[in-house]
């Protein structure tokens, strides 16, 4: 009886024994599963703030951040070249004229001119026949002597010429026609007079318009196989005469072609 009941208290003892470990057992899995899930929390938030917080000194962050602005400059340079391209193409000189030693424009006979090459050819011969034609008609393109003078019927001084190969009025115009067509004649008789087998120029000097300011070939107004009419704009930015304030004034200029392509100057009314 006493074996018998020593072996029910040794069974019952060892039921809550393991009972015990089972609780225990219970205990660490939900202590690990509970460690677990924190870690992994821990991780996730972890990885959260490494994507909306990047380490400032992480190499790899500091060469994207860097790349992004090259990418800029590159693009602005290339804009800044675009832009120095485009001022270039506006601004581009137009094609040199050819002219002979006096500034008679030459163009070969057979050339095929588009109308902004005829007025450019025709801005180049313009500005040349301003010059002759100023040089001619107010002072002298020669040299004189002033001690040696003759008087016209009004009273004027004409003064001696002393370069070579020029003694009468048809030596002064047959240089004058280097650069002007003889098809519309000249009035330099009225400012050099022969006196003795010499020829000698009034020289009579006086200054340019100061309100003056350019003139450019506008347009085409005729044409023809021996001559082309242009008009020319002169611009100025006031007037003595009329008293006005910045204007305009149009003309018209022509080139006489010769045969060899030769252009000289036709038609023209020395703008200043």
């Amino acid at each position: 009886m006493k074996r018998k009941y020593i072996a029910i208290l040794a069974a019952f003892a060892a039921m809550t024994v393991l009972a015990a470990c089972s609780d225990k057992e219970k205990d660490k899995a939900s202590e690990s599963s509970v460690s677990t899930h924190e870690s992994s929390a821990a991780e996730t938030s972890e990885e959260a703030e490494e994507e909306t917080q990047p380490d400032p000194l992480d190499p790899n962050r500091a060469t994207e951040a860097e790349k992004e602005p090259e990418t800029e400059a590159v693009t602005e340079s290339e804009e800044a070249t675009d832009d120095e391209d485009a001022t270039e193409a506006e601004t581009e000189p137009q094609s040199e004229v050819p002219v002979d030693e006096n500034g008679a424009v030459v163009i070969e006979p057979e050339a095929e001119l588009s109308d902004d090459e005829l007025m450019n050819a025709a801005q180049t011969l313009y500005e040349n026949a301003c010059r002759v034609n100023w040089n001619y008609h107010v002072g002298c393109p020669y040299s004189l002597d002033y001690e040696s003078y003759v008087e016209n019927e009004l009273g004027w001084q004409f003064f001696l010429v002393t370069a070579d190969g020029v003694d009468s009025v048809a030596d002064v115009e047959a240089d004058y026609f280097k650069v002007f067509s003889e098809k519309y004649g000249s009035d330099l008789s009225e400012l050099y007079i022969e006196s003795d087998g010499r020829v000698y120029a009034f020289d009579g000097a006086r200054g340019m318009d100061i309100y003056y300011e350019g003139s450019q070939i506008k347009s085409i107004k005729e044409r023809s196989d021996g001559e082309i009419v242009f008009e020319v704009e002169h611009s100025y930015s006031g007037s003595d005469i009329l008293g006005e304030g910045r204007h305009t004034e149009t003309s018209e200029f022509s080139a006489v072609i010769s045969e060899d392509g030769t252009w000289r100057a036709g038609l023209f009314t020395l703008p200043y």
